[in-house]
C-alpha cells in the first residue's frame, strides 16, 4: 500500500490541522481536527478520541466516522507507541 503523504490545512496552535492522508502523533501528542465528516483509521498504536461529549478509544484496524459538527474532536495517542492514523474525507 502507497503512503499517502498528509495534506496540512489551517494552523491550530503549535500543531496543524490535518485535512486528509496519514498522521502519526508521538507518546502524549494531542491534536484538535474540525469534524467535517472525515473518517479515522487507525493503522498502528492505541488512540483516544473525544467529540459532542463522547470518548473513543481505538486501536490498530478501527476506524471511526467524526460526523459534522461545530465542536472539533480531540485525538491523542495512548501509551508510549505511536499512533499512526489515516484522515479520510467524507463522501
Amino acid at each position: 500500500m502507497a503512503t499517502k503523504t498528509m495534506e496540512w490545512v489551517q494552523e491550530k496552535g503549535s500543531e496543524r490541522e490535518p485535512a486528509v492522508g496519514v498522521a502519526q502523533l508521538n507518546g502524549d501528542g494531542l491534536r484538535s481536527l474540525s469534524r467535517r465528516g472525515q473518517l479515522i483509521r487507525v493503522r498502528s498504536g492505541r488512540g483516544w478520541i473525544t467529540f459532542a461529549g463522547q470518548d473513543f478509544t481505538l486501536e490498530a484496524g478501527d476506524q471511526l466516522q467524526l460526523g459534522w459538527g461545530r465542536d472539533a474532536a480531540l485525538i491523542s495517542s495512548l501509551g508510549k507507541q505511536a499512533l499512526v492514523y489515516v484522515v479520510e474525507p467524507a463522501f
